[in-house]
C-alpha cells in the first residue's frame, strides 16, 4: 500500500502540471527496537525470560514493584522501579547482568537487539488498509480536468495486486452534484410537461417546447467547444436551468399566440396563424434573448467592470470563475432563439400539413 501511495504522488508531483500541496496520509517511519531471546540457551544458563522482561522493563518504562493509595485519593498509584537516567540507554542492555543458580550471567550471551522499521498509525477504512493523496489545483475551475487526467493515468499503471483506488474530496462532491443535477434535470422536466399538459391540454404541443429545450442544450455544448471552456457541473448546470426557462418561456409566447389566433379566426389557414403569431411577437422574443446575451457578454469574454472601483479587468479570478456560465447562456441563447424562430413554427404547421397531405391523397386515390 505505501509503495502504490509512493507511485502515485511521485507522478502527480513529477507528470501532472497546476497542482500543489500535493500531501498524503502516510506516517513518517520510525524504528522500534526488538529485543530477541534465544530461549534455548537461556535454559541452557538457568536464566528465567520472566527476569529478562523485568530487566527490560527496569530500562524503559519500569518494572512495577507494588501500589499504594495516598489518603488524600480515591485511585491506587504504581510504584516502579527504574535505572538512573544514565543508565536508561539502547546500549545499556548489553552490560546489565541477570542473577542464576550459577551466578551472574551476562544478558549479551542470549540476547540481541534488532532494529525494526515501525509506522505510528495505521490507516483504515470499511476494513481495509488505506493511504489518502490530496492535492490542489492552481485554476480551480480545472479540477475535474486533473482527476480526468489522473483517472486515465490509474487505469493502466501497476499499483500491485490486490490495490484499487477511489477519488474522495472534491471529485466525490462533484459525482454527488451530478448525481443531484440528473435527478433534478428529469424531475423539472416532468414538472413542466404536467404545467404545459394543464395550459395548452395538448401533448403536441408540449412536447414541441420540451425538445426545443432539450435542442437548445446543442447551443451550451457548441459554445464550451468554441471557447474550449471544461465542463462545469456546477456552472454549466445553472446554465442549462436559466436557459431552459428563457426558451421555454420564448415557445410559450409563440404557441400561445398561435392558439389565440386560431381560435379567433378558425376559417382562416393554419399556416397564415403561424406566420401572424412569428411576426407579432418576433420582437418580444428577440428583445428578451438579445437583452441576456448583450448583458452576459462582458462577462463571458472574460471581462469584469467595477463601476464603484472604475476599474476594468480582463481574466480575473472570479470573472474565470463564473464566466463559464455566461458562455453557456450566451451560445445557447442565441442557438435556442433561432430555433423558437424556425424550427417551432415548422414543427407547429407539421400536423396540419400532414392532414393536407392525406386528404388530397385520398382525394386522388377516390
Amino acid at each position: 500500500m505505501n509503495a502504490a501511495a509512493d507511485t502515485v504522488e511521485a507522478y502527480m508531483r513529477n507528470n501532472i502540471d497546476g497542482l500543489k500541496n500535493i500531501t498524503s496520509s502516510k506516517s513518517y517511519p520510525s524504528v522500534e527496537w526488538s529485543v530477541e531471546v534465544d530461549k534455548q540457551k537461556a535454559a541452557q544458563l538457568g536464566v528465567s525470560v520472566a527476569d529478562v522482561g523485568a530487566l527490560v522493563q527496569m530500562l524503559t518504562n519500569g518494572f512495577k514493584v507494588g501500589e499504594y493509595r495516598p489518603d488524600d485519593s480515591r485511585d491506587e498509584v504504581e510504584i516502579r522501579a527504574r535505572f538512573p537516567q544514565s543508565d536508561r540507554t539502547i546500549t545499556g542492555i548489553q552490560s546489565l547482568n541477570v542473577t542464576t543458580a550459577k551466578g551472574l550471567i551476562p544478558v549479551s550471551s542470549f540476547i540481541s537487539v534488532i532494529p525494526k522499521e515501525n509506522r505510528q498509525s495505521v490507516n483504515r477504512r470499511d476494513g481495509k488498509f488505506t493511504q489518502q493523496i490530496g492535492a490542489a489545483t492552481i485554476d480551480e475551475s480545472k479540477v475535474s480536468e486533473k482527476v480526468s487526467e489522473i483517472d486515465n493515468w490509474l487505469k493502466n499503471a501497476d499499483l500491485g495486486d490486490g490495490v484499487t483506488y477511489k477519488f474522495t474530496g472534491m471529485a466525490e462532491e462533484t459525482e454527488d452534484v451530478n448525481n443531484f443535477m440528473i435527478a433534478a434535470g428529469i424531475m423539472a422536466v416532468f414538472i413542466m410537461l404536467l404545467m404545459l399538459l394543464t395550459q395548452f391540454n395538448s401533448f403536441y404541443q408540449s412536447f414541441i417546447i420540451l425538445t426545443s429545450v432539450t435542442i437548445s442544450f446543442v447551443g451550451v455544448l457548441l459554445g464550451l467547444l468554441i471557447t474550449g471552456k471544461p465542463f462545469s457541473t456546477t456552472m454549466t448546470g445553472l446554465s442549462i436551468v436559466t436557459l431552459a426557462g428563457i426558451v421555454v418561456n420564448n415557445n410559450i409566447v409563440l404557441i400561445d399566440t398561435f392558439n389565440k389566433l386560431r381560435q379567433e379566426s378558425p376559417h382562416i389557414e393554419n399556416s397564415a396563424h403561424i406566420i401572424n403569431a412569428c411576426k407579432q411577437r418576433l420582437r418580444p422574443i428577440l428583445l428578451t434573448s438579445l437583452t441576456t446575451i448583450f448583458g452576459l457578454l462582458p462577462l463571458a469574454m472574460g471581462v469584469s467592470l467595477d463601476i464603484i472601483s472604475r476599474d476594468i479587468a480582463i481574466g480575473s479570478p472570479i470573472v474565470d470563475w463564473w464566466s463559464n456560465l455566461a458562455v453557456s447562456i450566451v451560445f445557447g441563447l442565441a442557438f435556442s432563439t433561432f430555433i423558437t424562430l424556425i424550427l417551432t413554427p415548422a414543427v407547429l404547421s407539421l400536423p396540419h400539413a400532414l392532414r393536407n397531405d392525406f386528404k388530397k391523397f385520398f382525394k386522388t386515390a377516390n
